[in-house]
């Protein structure tokens, strides 16, 4: 069994995020490659999996609620739930031991039909849509304007033949 763990951003279950390229580029690759290993070693009885925790409360985060709170740990405490629960569901953080019982079910035995999956343990973090999401700022344009005929066509239009 194999499991891997990532972060919430850009899988195949969520929004893509503007300026989230370089991140979200390297999770989904890591959501494809679970997959496609997962194909490739299923012959072999050799599962993959992947888990994805939400906000899951650990110490790194109290760097954070200090710096809000501007030193009062409480203050930063709340400050900090509020802006980032806010965007869950659940609006709870996730606990270490809700991510490794989850690790340790994929890990186990009785799960050996189970390969190729994405959990997300993250109190539907995502699910939710996001309201005023980031935008392109104004003035940038992409480099290349497909026409909307090439989206739909069912083979190469003239554009993509000629490198356009």
């Amino acid at each position: 069994r194999m499991v891997v763990i990532t972060n919430p951003g850009c899988n195949t279950q969520q929004i893509p995020r503007v300026n989230y390229d370089m991140p979200g580029q390297a999770k989904a690759t890591m959501e494809w490659l679970v997959r496609m290993y997962a194909l490739r070693l299923a012959e072999r009885g050799i599962t993959i999996n992947a888990v994805s925790p939400g906000y899951t409360d650990t110490k790194e985060w109290d760097k954070a609620r200090l710096g809000m709170g501007r030193g009062d740990m409480e203050a930063g405490r709340k400050l900090l739930d509020e802006k980032m629960l806010s965007r869950s569901p659940m609006r709870r953080w996730a606990q270490p031991d809700e991510i490794a019982q989850t690790i340790a079910y994929l890990a186990a035995d009785q799960t050996g039909l189970i390969t190729g999956a994405f959990i997300p343990v993250d109190g539907g973090l995502h699910l939710a849509q996001r309201v005023g999401y980031a935008r392109p700022s104004r003035g940038v344009r992409p480099r290349q304007t497909i026409p909307p005929r090439c989206l739909q066509a069912a083979e190469p239009c003239s554009h993509e033949e000629q490198g356009r």
